[in-house]
């Protein structure tokens, strides 16, 4: 039995932010935590390894990818890689949540979104770990590569 185990915060880079990258404003409740994003090429290669390699019976990888970012570390990044501008407004869970309703969300569905970024607002989800080094025998793929491959296909164009 093989156990994989990650950290919450998936890098899913451009469906995740796409609309926030367009209107230039990232809107969270992430307050100044940080998320060691983890690449979900990287998960879903280590789950193929664990799954079909003898050599990782028994293992526990736990997967992060190679640092921790901040919300506002992220709206660097991304102008970079998109050359639009994307500034951070970090809010309150309550904000959130009623900006989400405003917006036509259920109320259930928003707080369930506010409650997926707590982690990283309690900088819960900041711990970097080597799971995808030991399963992959490579590191763990950036943020700031991920962005680059997102605006070379693409992502945030209007």
């Amino acid at each position: 039995m093989n156990f994989l185990r990650h950290q919450g915060q998936q890098c899913a880079v451009a469906p995740a932010v796409r609309d926030a990258v367009l209107a230039g404003e990232l809107r969270l409740p992430a307050g100044d935590g940080a998320a060691s994003f983890v690449d979900a090429e990287d998960i879903a290669a280590v789950a193929v390894a664990a799954l079909t390699e003898d050599k990782h019976v028994g293992e526990t990888y736990e997967l992060s990818g190679p640092r921790a970012l901040t919300i506002r570390e992220v709206t660097v990044l991304i102008p970079e890689a998109t050359g639009r501008t994307v500034r951070y407004v970090s809010l309150s869970h309550e904000e959130f949540v009623a900006e989400l309703v405003s917006e036509g969300w259920p109320t259930a569905e928003a707080e369930d979104y506010a409650d997926a970024v707590g982690p990283i607002r309690r900088d819960m989800d900041s711990y970097l770990s080597d799971g995808v080094q030991r399963a992959l025998g490579r590191p763990a793929r950036d943020f700031a590569q991920l962005v680059k491959e997102a605006a070379a296909a693409g992502a945030w164009q209007a």
